[in-house]
């Protein structure tokens, strides 16, 4: 009897001890940096750390009865045993159901998981948790040392079984970070050909940040196949055996993944640094947008934009969320091509989004946005700050005006 409750008690600890520690804390630093933690999941990680600190003074109970019956092996220090034993078992329990909550929550808190992926992971977490829940009932009726060796023998058994099972989901979630990072530099290339785009059609030299799109363009192409390389691979892990050296492999390709996506910054800002080049050589002024004049202005951002013109005045817009909405009066004449669409022989358009790209060209009466956003305004004409400033500004040579309304 002695022996039972010893040895399968004891290594329980052991596991409990070591191996939600690492993991967890793997993801704790994940977390700090590149994470905004909402409440849950603080919550669910503060309740975590909870636990482990309760399973340590759990553990320390049962070192100290445990050791008394090894030298005196009485019924009161056997009762005494049991008791701490099964506390030891409740606790252990507690740890894995709390480090199971901090994966699900994390999960519901995190960007670049598919919600196909996401849903089976969340469903199968949630099964985890309830067969933990049929331990704390059978711990909880055990009385007898082999009634307790059954359940500790069960949870020790189910924790090694379920180790590929732990790096899968540690792996998917940070995988998820190289793909959140992947879909943003991806909205910057469509961002990007959507102003090349529009400075084309104003016969502005483009071809050196073209070039640097594309060499942009096939290292994104070349993060994703990492990506998806490290991410399946994550999800086919199953084998006990082998899923330490499995694991480490999909962890290198994601960290070449990760070397491709600092190239590729490097060539983001590059693209910033042509685009500042080709457009403006004056920097106008910040607030909301008034201008008239014979010409052009590009515009990006949350934009409420209305334009208003009696002639020869068109307007092209890419539409970045899928929540563009144009209000016309006179005669409009609609040209879709796949994502860009343009609007003329109008007399008034309102054109309202949360991310659009715009460009206005012709003879404009007036065009005035508010909202958060950016303007490129090149021709002849003058822009103002609607609710300030009556200054008038000549923009022949090209201005940059920061639309920020209050």
């Amino acid at each position: 009897m002695k022996k039972c409750i010893l040895t399968v008690i004891f290594g329980l600890a052991c596991l409990c001890i070591f191996t939600p520690s690492v993991i967890a804390d793997s993801i704790t630093d994940d977390l700090e940096k590149d994470l905004a933690v909402n409440s849950d999941l603080r919550t669910a990680r503060t309740d975590l750390q909870d636990g482990k600190q309760f399973f340590r003074d759990a553990n320390l109970n049962w070192e100290k009865y445990r050791d008394a019956y090894i030298d005196d092996t009485s019924e009161a220090n056997l009762v005494e045993a049991k008791k701490y034993a099964k506390q030891l078992i409740n606790q252990t329990i507690e740890v894995y159901d709390g480090y199971y909550l901090y994966l699900l929550t994390r999960i519901e808190n995190i960007v670049g998981i598919d919600t196909e992926t996401g849903d089976t992971l969340k469903s199968n977490i949630e099964n985890e948790k309830i067969w933990l829940q049929t331990q704390r009932v059978d711990i909880a009726e055990a009385d007898t040392v082999e009634e307790i060796e059954v359940v500790a023998t069960d949870l020790n058994n189910y924790f090694a079984e379920k180790k590929p099972f732990l790096k899968k989901v540690i792996g998917i979630i940070t995988s998820s970070r190289v793909n959140k990072a992947l879909i943003s530099l991806t909205d910057v290339k469509t961002r990007t050909a959507n102003h090349i785009a529009n400075l084309t059609e104003l016969d502005k030299d483009t071809k050196t940040v073209a070039s640097i799109l594309t060499e942009y363009t096939e290292k994104l192409n070349q993060v994703n196949e990492k990506y998806i390389l490290a991410r399946d691979g994550f999800l086919s892990l199953s084998s006990t055996d082998t899923v330490d050296q499995d694991y480490t492999t999909h962890l290198n390709t994601l960290k070449e993944a990760k070397d491709l996506l600092l190239e590729a910054d490097i060539l983001r800002a590059n693209i910033v640094t042509e685009l500042i080049k080709i457009k403006a050589s004056t920097v106008g002024g910040a607030g909301d947008l008034s201008a008239t004049g014979e010409g052009s202005v590009l515009m990006s951002g949350e934009l409420t934009t209305t334009v208003t013109s009696e002639q020869n005045t068109a307007v092209v817009v890419y539409d970045l969320a899928g929540d563009l909405a144009v209000e016309s009066v006179g005669e409009t004449a609609i040209e879709s091509v796949g994502r860009k669409v343009t609007y003329s022989n109008f007399t008034q358009a309102t054109i309202t989004g949360t991310d659009y790209v715009i460009l206005v060209t012709g003879t404009i009466t007036e065009v005035t946005a508010t909202g958060t956003g950016r303007a490129y305004l090149t021709g002849t004409g003058t822009y103002q700050n609607a609710t300030g400033t009556s200054q008038s500004f000549d923009a022949t040579n090209g201005v940059v005006y920061n639309i920020i309304t209050s």
